[in-house]
C-alpha cells in the first residue's frame, strides 16, 4: 500500500520535470549542498525558500504575501547558519535526541520570524506562524518534518496518529515509518534522489489525504481497510484521539470547551504562542455525530482564551470554520 500510494505522488513528477512538487527538491538540495558555506549565498538561499513556499501554497492569507523573498535572510542568518542547528543536515537516527532538537528548532524559527517582522502591508502587526508554515519551512530547508496541513492531517488522523505538531506526533510517524519501512526504503530507490524519512512520510500521507477529498471510491475504501489494520500495530494511542473510548452522546458543550482548552494548554506548554483549529476537524477527532453547533460553540465562548475568527459561514455552524488562539492572551471572547 505504501508504494502504491507514495508512486502517484512521485508519477506527477515523472510526467512532469517542472511539476511544483519539484520545488521542495530544489529547496532541499541547495540547502543540503550549502549549509556550511551560506557566506556570500543569504539573498539566493532566501529566494530558494521563498519560490519553494510559493509554490507549496503558502503565500494564501499569509502574511508572505506582503514581503519580499528577503523577508527570510533573517531565519537564514540566524537559524540555518547557527552550527547548532546543522547537525539536522546530517542522517540523524530518528531518536528522542533528534525529535527534541526538531522541537527547539521549530520554536527558534517562531522566534526569528517574530522578531524580525513588526509591519504587515505598513500596519504594525504581530505575526502569527502556522503548523503549516512552520513545518514547510523545517521539511524545505532540514526535510526534518512532515508538512502539517489539510491533505496531512486528514490522512494522519485516519491512522489514529495526532495531527497537533509535536515530538509526540513526530514519535508516532516514525513508529509508522519503521513498521513499514521496507516499502518506505523500496519508494526511495524508485525515486532516484535523496529524499530523507520525513519527506517520505510527507508524500505518503498528504496522498492519501488527497485520495480521500478525490479519490475514487475504491480507492478511499483501500485506504479506509489499511489505516484500520495499521492502528491494529499502535503501541500507545495519541491521547487526542478519543472516538474509541468516548460516549458520542455524552459530550456537553463545556465538555468539548475542557476538551479544547486542554488542546491548547498542551501547544503552551510545547513552547507555542498561537494555534489554529478547524471545527471539522476537532468534531472528526472527538468522534462526535451531528453535533457542529455545540463544537462551533465551545470554539468561541472559552473561559480563557479569546477566539481569532479566520473563517466563519454565515450560520456559524460549519464544518469549515476555523478560529486562532494566541496563548499568552487570557480574555474571554465577548
Amino acid at each position: 500500500m505504501i508504494y502504491d500510494v507514495v508512486s502517484k505522488y512521485t508519477l506527477q513528477i515523472e510526467k512532469d520535470p517542472h511539476h511544483r512538487f519539484k520545488s521542495w527538491e530544489h529547496c532541499y538540495q541547495f540547502f543540503k549542498d550549502n549549509y556550511k558555506d551560506l557566506d556570500g549565498k543569504v539573498e539566493l538561499a532566501s529566494l530558494h525558500l521563498a519560490f519553494y513556499l510559493a509554490s507549496w501554497g503558502m503565500l494564501r492569507n499569509s502574511f508572505l504575501l506582503q514581503k519580499d523573498y528577503l523577508i527570510h535572510r533573517y531565519f537564514i542568518e540566524q537559524i540555518v547558519m547557527n552550527e547548532k542547528f546543522q547537525i539536522l543536515f546530517e542522517e540523524s537516527p530518528l531518536d528522542e535526541h533528534f525529535f527534541n532538537k526538531v522541537d527547539e528548532l521549530s520554536r527558534e524559527t517562531v522566534r526569528v520570524y517574530k522578531e524580525n517582522i513588526l509591519l504587515v502591508n505598513g500596519n504594525e502587526t504581530e505575526i502569527s506562524l502556522t503548523d503549516t508554515l512552520v513545518t514547510k519551512i523545517l521539511l524545505g530547508v532540514y526535510g526534518v518534518a512532515p508538512a502539517y496541513d489539510r491533505y496531512f492531517n486528514e490522512a494522519v488522523r485516519l491512522h489514529g496518529i495526532s495531527a497537533i505538531f509535536n515530538v509526540n506526533s513526530m514519535k508516532q510517524l516514525i513508529q509508522f515509518y519503521k513498521l513499514y519501512q521496507n516499502e518506505f526504503e523500496k519508494c526511495q530507490e524508485e525515486i532516484g534522489v535523496h529524499y530523507p524519512p520525513m519527506k517520505l512520510i510527507d508524500m505518503y500521507f498528504w496522498q492519501v489525504g488527497f485520495i480521500l477529498e478525490q479519490g475514487t471510491v475504491e480507492e478511499k475504501e483501500a485506504i479506509k481497510l489499511f489505516a484500520e489494520e495499521y492502528e491494529k500495530h499502535l503501541l500507545v494511542k495519541p491521547k487526542h484521539v478519543l472516538k474509541r473510548t468516548v460516549n458520542r452522546n455524552s459530550m456537553s458543550t463545556d465538555d468539548i470547551r475542557k476538551y479544547i482548552v486542554s488542546l491548547l494548554e498542551k501547544a503552551k506548554t510545547e513552547g507555542k504562542t498561537y494555534i489554529e483549529l478547524v471545527s471539522g476537524e476537532l468534531h472528526k477527532d472527538l468522534g462526535l455525530k451531528n453535533a457542529l453547533p455545540q463544537v462551533c460553540s465551545a470554539m468561541r465562548t472559552l473561559d480563557s482564551y479569546k477566539a481569532v475568527v479566520i473563517h466563519e459561514t454565515a450560520s456559524t455552524f460549519s464544518s469549515t470554520n476555523r478560529y486562532g488562539y494566541h496563548l499568552n492572551t487570557l480574555v474571554a471572547i465577548n
